[in-house]
């Protein structure tokens, strides 16, 4: 089974930055169609050099990722790592307090888009789960096209990080990190992310660009469109733009 556009689109992003470095080629020296032709062929192994160091990074230093069949994915949703959470907390003013908390760090661009909304930034903003074996809570600020997320801890309801997490889909291992995507401003084009939470800080370890693809989700299935399958290892059912069938993936990342 092939890999799909995962891995090309990190790759086009570093060959993109490379190539604006080279100098354009002048007239003179495209006079003839030999030229012509060892120009092309220069840039041709010039891409795959990039492709090769850029796959090399990926797999290597950060993750690899491969292709696993349907019954893979299922089999290790039934005893996935993910974080056990709850949605309903009896005593109410715990949130209050933590929505008070992250009214003191709402960024320009979310008083901005709440101002075009006619609404507050309180407004754009929602309590969503409270993981007891990380004592922290999730909220969601919406954005124009996905969540963000954002965590406080509940033990001093300090919010662990005035940057915003990418939230949507978002799924939280049992060891503390987060997964979550962001679609920009089309479904074929895909951001993900991962973070590390505890109840004293959240950071963000890494995140990648994917055109061409987007998350796999259907509302009629038990199964999420991604989950933590094992320690380090998510797994994730995607569609690649133009195509209908949906191919699944296993990330794992390194230590």
């Amino acid at each position: 089974m092939p890999l799909c556009n995962f891995e090309d689109t990190a790759k086009e992003s570093a060959m993109k930055r490379n190539l604006q470095n080279n100098k354009p080629l002048s007239r003179k020296m495209m006079k003839t169609p030999l030229m012509k032709a060892n120009v092309v062929l220069v840039l041709v192994l010039l891409k795959l050099a990039i492709l090769s160091e850029v796959v090399a990074q990926i797999n290597n230093d950060l993750f690899t990722i491969k292709p696993i069949t349907k019954e893979e994915y299922q089999n290790g949703y039934k005893n996935n790592f993910n974080a056990g959470f709850v949605i309903d907390i009896q005593d109410s003013l715990l949130i209050e307090k933590a929505f008070n908390s992250i009214s003191k760090t709402y960024t320009k661009d979310e008083i901005l888009l709440a101002s075009r909304e006619l609404v507050t930034p309180r407004e754009l903003t929602s309590f969503e789960s409270y993981y007891p074996s990380l004592n922290t809570y999730l909220f969601f600020i919406q954005d124009y096209h996905y969540e963000k997320a954002c965590f406080v801890s509940a033990l001093t309801n300090k919010v662990l990080s005035s940057y915003r997490f990418l939230g949507a889909f978002g799924v939280m291992s049992k060891d503390g990190k987060w997964i979550g995507l962001a679609r920009g401003d089309c479904d074929n084009y895909l951001q993900l992310e991962i973070c590390e939470i505890t109840d004293e800080y959240a950071t963000s370890i890494f995140r990648f660009d994917y055109k061409h693809v987007d998350i796999h989700y259907n509302s009629k299935e038990d199964i999420p469109p991604m989950f933590w399958a094992y320690k380090n290892r998510v797994y994730i059912s995607i569609r690649e733009h133009g195509k209908t069938h949906v191919t699944y993936y296993s990330l794992e990342f390194n230590d």
